[in-house]
């Protein structure tokens, strides 16, 4: 992830949370996604319950507006 996105993600985190690797990786498959030329592409985000997919859904909508 380079620097710029990771900052930005950073501010709309905020100081008190953190993400676990498994975030962290799945942020970063988020912005390769969203970089992407392909126009027709979907991006599926899957997990076990507890792991924080509506979370990152809640992070990614913010990173778009």
């Amino acid at each position: 992830m380079d620097e710029l996105r990771k900052r930005m993600l950073l501010d709309l985190l905020g100081d008190d949370l953190t993400l676990s690797p498994d975030q962290e990786e799945a942020l970063a498959r988020f912005l390769l996604f969203e970089k992407s030329d392909e126009t027709r592409s979907t991006y599926l985000l899957t997990g076990s319950a507890g792991t924080g997919k509506t979370f990152l859904i809640g992070v990614f909508s913010r990173y778009l507006r």
